[in-house]
C-alpha cells in the first residue's frame, strides 16, 4: 500500500516537531513577558554623583551632591489593577457651605462610580466632631453609598486630625498588603479643634505611614486652609498635595488622584542611601522627607512608597565634605544606594536594585533646579512674613545664581519653568500689594504650589 505523501511517517514527524516548536516558543514568550527583567524595564533608576563643590573662595570645605531617581514608563498589561482601599475624608465646616460642599460631594460620588467591585471605600465626614457616613467595605452598592453622600451637611469648626486619624482607622480595619491603602484627605480651612500643632500631625502621620503602610493625600481648597500643613502631611503620609483653586475644580482633581491610584506601577518603594559619616556630613535631602537612625549615621532611608505610570520620583541629597577630606579620591566608592520595592507585575515579590554610584557633570541642572527651588521657597516665606525686601533679595539673588549657571549648560524645561517662577512671584506681589487679602493669600498658594510641583517634578 502507498501513502500519499501529505500523510507520510516523515511528513508527520516534522508536523509534530514544527507543532512542538511552536509551543515551546510560546512558552518562553510567556516567560520572558513574566520575568522580572521585563518588569524591571518598566522602571528606570538614575545615579548622579558631583565632584566636590566648594562653598566659597575663602574654604576648603565643599558640597558634594548625589542626585537619585525612579522613573516609571507606561503601565501594560502585565501591570493588572491593584484593587483600592480608600477612604474618603471631607471637611462638613460651616465655611464648606454652599459650592464648595456642593462640588466635594460630587467629586466623592464620581470617585465612587469609578471604582472597582472589588474596591473597599469609607466615608468620613468632620467639622469640631467626627463622623463616620460609611464604615469601610464594597465599592459595589454605588447607588447606596452616593445618597449617603448626598445627606452631608455643613456646621461648625475644623477637627482635620479627627478627621485624618479617622480615615486611618477605617484603612486599617481592612487593611490588605494586596491592595493600595489610601486615605483621600480635603479640608477648606485651618485645624482649629484636636491636635493642631503641625509637628506633632507630621509626626503622627509619618508614623502611621511608616507602621501601617498607609499613604495619604491632601486637598486644600480655596484661599483659607493652611497649604503649609497640607504639604507636610502628604511629604510625610507618602501621598500627593493638591491646590484647588476653585470648587468647580474639585471633581477634576479628585478623579486624576484615582486614575494615579489606578495606574501603579511599583509599591512601596524605598530608597536606602549608605555613605561615611566620618568623612561626609549628610547636609540636606530636598524633594522628599527623610529617615535616620540615631544609632547608624552613615544610612539613611527615602520612602518613595508607591510609583505611578508616568511618574518621575526623584531626590538630591548633599553631603559637606570637611576640609581634610575634599581632595581625596572616590568619594562615590563610599556611597552606595539601593531601592527595594514591589512590582505590581510580580506579586509578592521584592525586588532590589542597587544602583551604580558614578561621577556625572549632568547632574548640575538637578542642583540648580533644587538649590533654586529652595531659593524660591524661601522668598515666599519671607514675604508670607511682611519681609518683603528680604523676599525681593533673594528672587534676586537666585536669579544671578541661575544666570550664572546657565553659561554652562543649556537648562531644559523644568529649570526654565523655576526661572520664570522665581521672576514672576515677586512681579504678581508687587502688582497686588494692594489688592484684598483673598488676592494676596491666593497669590502664595499659587506660588507655593507651583514650587511643590516643580520639587516633584510634576
Amino acid at each position: 500500500m502507498r501513502y500519499n505523501d501529505a500523510y507520510s511517517p516523515t511528513f508527520c514527524l516534522f508536523e509534530v516537531r514544527k507543532y512542538l516548536l511552536y509551543i515551546l516558543s510560546l512558552l518562553l514568550l510567556c516567560l520572558f513577558f513574566t520575568s522580572p527583567l521585563l518588569a524591571q524595564s518598566h522602571l528606570q533608576f538614575t545615579s548622579q554623583f558631583s565632584d566636590p563643590i566648594p562653598l566659597h573662595e575663602a574654604t576648603d570645605s565643599a558640597y558634594i551632591y548625589l542626585y537619585l531617581e525612579a522613573k516609571a514608563g507606561a503601565k501594560s498589561d502585565i501591570h493588572p489593577a491593584v484593587p483600592l482601599n480608600i477612604s474618603l475624608v471631607l471637611d462638613r465646616s460651616g465655611s464648606m457651605s454652599g459650592a464648595k460642599m456642593d462640588y466635594a460631594k460630587e467629586a466623592a460620588k464620581f470617585v465612587i462610580e469609578n471604582l472597582n467591585n472589588n474596591d473597599l471605600i469609607s466615608i468620613i465626614t468632620y467639622d469640631q466632631d467626627v463622623q463616620v457616613v460609611s464604615y469601610s467595605g464594597s465599592a459595589k452598592p454605588k447607588r447606596k453609598l452616593k445618597k449617603l453622600v448626598d445627606m452631608i451637611g455643613v456646621k461648625g469648626a475644623t477637627n482635620l486630625s479627627g478627621g485624618m486619624l479617622e480615615g486611618f482607622n477605617q484603612v486599617a480595619s481592612t487593611y490588605d498588603a494586596n491592595y493600595i491603602n489610601h486615605i483621600l484627605l480635603m479640608s477648606d480651612g485651618y485645624a482649629n479643634k484636636g491636635i493642631t500643632d503641625p509637628l506633632r500631625l507630621q509626626d503622627t502621620v509619618q508614623y502611621l505611614n511608616r507602621n501601617q503602610n498607609i499613604t495619604l493625600s491632601t486637598f486644600g481648597l480655596g484661599a483659607d486652609f493652611d497649604e503649609d500643613l497640607m504639604e507636610t502631611l502628604s511629604d510625610y503620609g507618602g501621598g500627593n498635595y493638591h491646590f484647588i483653586h476653585k470648587a468647580t475644580k474639585v471633581p477634576g482633581v479628585f478623579l486624576q488622584e484615582l486614575s494615579d491610584l489606578q495606574s501603579v506601577i511599583a509599591r512601596r518603594m524605598l530608597l536606602k542611601v549608605q555613605f561615611p559619616s566620618d568623612r561626609m556630613e549628610l547636609s540636606k535631602v530636598f524633594g522628599y522627607p527623610y529617615l535616620q537612625d540615631s544609632t547608624n549615621m552613615d544610612a539613611l532611608l527615602i520612602p518613595f512608597n508607591d510609583v505611578t505610570a508616568h511618574e518621575t520620583q526623584a531626590v538630591l541629597v548633599r553631603f559637606l565634605v570637611w576640609k581634610q577630606e575634599v581632595h581625596k579620591e572616590s568619594d562615590e566608592g563610599q556611597v552606595a544606594a539601593t531601592f527595594t520595592y514591589e512590582d505590581t507585575a510580580l506579586t509578592n515579590e521584592v525586588q532590589t536594585n542597587r544602583v551604580t554610584i558614578k561621577k556625572d557633570s549632568t547632574i548640575l541642572s538637578n542642583i540648580v533646579l533644587f538649590e533654586a527651588n529652595q531659593t524660591t521657597r524661601e522668598a515666599i516665606s519671607q514675604t508670607e512674613k511682611g519681609l518683603l525686601s528680604r523676599g525681593i533679595e533673594l528672587v534676586r539673588e537666585n536669579e544671578t545664581y541661575m544666570d550664572q549657571q546657565f553659561k554652562s549648560f543649556q537648562p531644559d524645561s523644568l529649570l526654565q519653568a523655576q526661572y520664570q517662577h522665581n521672576s514672576q512671584y515677586i512681579k504678581d506681589v508687587k502688582q497686588h500689594a494692594d489688592q484684598s487679602t483673598y488676592k494676596r493669600k491666593m497669590i502664595q498658594k499659587f506660588a507655593k504650589y507651583h514650587s511643590y510641583r516643580l520639587r516633584k517634578k510634576k
